[in-house]
């Protein structure tokens, strides 16, 4: 289930004013209808060396997804490029849709929030948004996964430096791959169908290879410290916390429950099986003449790395060279392992200070 079209001109015009590409305007939380069918400073922790306990959960047969490691039976999904989404964060925007669906979900900074990036490679949504625009990030970002960047515009600069990373982006089009709800008010109204997104793609002659394996998967080093309480506080106003449960990591935001919306409509609390949190260099990065500021996150280099797990942590450092490399984790001399399950990744300011405890 989709959400309803706008229903008057009026109103289709006044939505495509307001999404115009520039820097996004400052906005005051209201109240929303969800669409119907969404190396650093010493860390505060709390640590306690717990054996490793296997949590039961169903896995299926076939080859491993080299976003997230999970098994995907149906293997021609593999064969296919991924997309990337840029999702709003803003309270507005809450619940999003289409997250559940993604391989892998993506929380990094913009100017005083987040936003989040869906990777969708064998996963697909119906209905993913709300998209938003794009950052001088969002190039290095997609070239991690090799995919085309699915956005709703952003400033002439912004546009030419994700251009010259050989990103393709895919902006506001239209139906059938894009499409604004009139349960929503401008600028979080936009969304996407992914299936029709891949076949405008696939017009456009864009390049169709699946990505390279994100990182090494693996299960959890048998002695570890206990993690089931997480702390990222992004920024002053924005606080993310993750609690285990037993079974998987629920996610809150500003003491509230950040939910999604599954593909029946429903409204579920996020969550995630594990968590890699990668430290970044966080920094606004200053635009040519008539050009607004934009927050950019270092993604090429290297920094402290977060694997969370089954209640449980293991601390690294991550390392990419190149804008063509993925990520490569380690601990001391040895390969830092990430277990498969529904992934949740965030790109945290090295500046910021992530906590834990058991």
């Amino acid at each position: 289930m989709e959400p309803m079209r706008p229903t008057s001109l009026l109103l289709v015009a006044a939505l495509a004013l307001a999404a115009c590409s520039g820097a996004d305007a400052a906005e005051q939380t209201t109240t929303t209808t969800a669409p119907p069918t969404t190396t650093g400073a010493p860390k505060t922790t709390t640590t306690t060396t717990v054996e490793t306990t296997t949590t039961t959960r169903a896995v299926a047969d076939g080859s491993p997804s080299p976003i997230n490691g999970e098994p995907i039976s149906d293997e021609s999904l593999l064969d296919r490029r991924a997309l990337v989404v840029k999702i709003d964060n803003h309270p507005n925007a809450r619940p999003q849709s289409g997250l559940s669906e993604a391989d892998a979900v993506i929380e990094l900074m913009v100017e005083g929030t987040t936003r989040l990036v869906a990777v969708l490679h064998a996963g697909d949504a119906e209905t993913v948004g709300p998209i938003r625009s794009m950052r001088p990030t969002d190039g290095h970002l997609a070239r991690i996964f090799d995919a085309p960047l699915v956005t709703s515009g952003g400033q002439d600069w912004v546009t030419a430096l994700v251009r010259g990373t050989g990103t393709s982006i895919i902006g506001e089009v239209g139906r059938p791959q894009t499409f604004r709800s009139s349960s929503r008010s401008a600028p979080h109204n936009l969304y996407g169908d992914t299936t029709a997104i891949r076949e405008l793609a696939d017009s456009r002659d864009y390049d169709n290879e699946p990505p390279s394996a994100l990182w090494e998967f693996g299960d959890m080093p048998t002695d570890t410290d206990g993690a089931t309480a997480i702390t990222l506080p992004f920024a002053s106003g924005l606080v993310v916390r993750w609690a285990w449960d037993g079974t998987k990591y629920t996610k809150t935001t500003n003491g509230a429950e950040h939910s999604w919306i599954l593909p029946n409509g429903e409204s579920e609390q996020m969550w995630a099986e594990t968590l890699v949190v990668l430290e970044m260099l966080t920094y606004t990065q200053s635009p040519p003449p008539g050009g607004g500021p934009a927050k950019a996150v270092e993604s090429v280099g290297s920094g402290n790395a977060y694997v969370f797990s089954n209640g449980q942590v293991v601390e690294g450092t991550w390392r990419r060279d190149a804008l063509e490399d993925t990520f490569t984790l380690t601990t001391g001399e040895e390969t830092m392992v990430v277990p498969p399950g529904k992934l949740w990744i965030g790109f945290f300011d090295r500046d910021q200070t992530p906590s834990w405890s058991e």
